[in-house]
């Protein structure tokens, strides 16, 4: 293990949110070093400075009094991919309730349409541009 592989280990513990466990840890770790190895909970508790750091983040986070509901992502990359994946999610929930509004909306107009017995061929009439010419004139 490299002294920029304990730094990177140490920076990712201090920024650390939500649950703290040796599994998610490593994969998310793994997933930050260039190389992309995945040590084990064993050789991170073999360089003291890591056990530190550890200890320190669990502590921290068992005694963390934010409030439930807000949500914290850290300085790491992974903390950018989160915010992300969030920000994604509720623009997919938008466009979900948006999808479900305009499906209500058609089912309405087709309901009308049949109830005043409009034809398809009158619905899926071309619409008609007021600014062009018009392609008969009116006799005077």
């Amino acid at each position: 293990m490299t002294d920029s592989d304990i730094d990177k280990a140490i920076e990712l513990l201090s920024g650390w949110t939500g649950k703290l466990t040796w599994r998610a840890y490593l994969v998310i770790l793994a997933m930050e070093l260039p190389h992309g190895h995945v040590y084990s909970k064993v050789a991170m508790l073999k360089q003291p400075r890591i056990k530190d750091a550890w200890n320190i983040a669990r502590a921290r986070l068992a005694d963390d009094t934010k409030d439930a509901g807000e949500k914290r992502y850290g300085s790491s990359a992974v903390g950018a991919l989160r915010r992300k994946l969030d920000e994604t999610r509720e623009e997919l929930r938008a466009s979900k309730a948006l999808n479900n509004e305009l499906l209500e909306q058609f089912q309405r107009w087709q309901f009308n349409a049949e109830r005043h017995r409009l034809k398809l061929s009158q619905l899926d009439a071309p619409l008609v541009d007021p600014r062009a010419p018009a392609e008969k004139k009116i006799p005077y």
